[in-house]
């Protein structure tokens, strides 16, 4: 089965790496969701070809990813980034779940803002 999240993901991040047959072809392939068999008759070629080629694109994709890490990196900092945002939510609101931390006080403030700074300190010192 096609994995055409992660493909694209790497795609997105690589793609300019590959030969322009292989962007081409994880174009048409996963982008276009054309089948190997429409893909080897457009080309002129076999779709047994067709498939080893992709197959060797793929692996070059994640090859550049285990050496790199950008959409590993990439989606790293998104997350702690969305954890950050709803802390500072929970500041603005005071009904999410944090909001249990010592109640509403400056001091229940003071220790959630802590957090959220300590959060960006490391965000930027891992990935920056």
């Amino acid at each position: 089965m096609k994995d055409v999240f992660r493909v694209s993901f790497l795609f997105d991040f690589y793609g300019p790496l590959l030969t322009e047959k292989q962007q081409d072809l994880i174009k048409q392939y996963f982008l276009e969701d054309l089948s190997l068999a429409e893909i080897a008759e457009g080309a002129g070629v076999s779709r047994q070809a067709v498939h080893d080629l992709i197959k060797r694109a793929e692996s070059a994709l994640e090859e550049y990813e285990r050496k790199l890490g950008l959409v590993a990196t990439h989606l790293a900092v998104k997350d702690a980034l969305k954890l950050t945002v709803s802390e500072i939510d929970s500041l603005a609101g005071g009904d999410g779940p944090e909001s249990s931390a010592g109640g509403d006080g400056p001091e229940a403030y003071t220790f959630k803002i802590r957090r959220v700074s300590d959060r960006l300190k490391a965000i930027l010192a891992r990935y920056f």
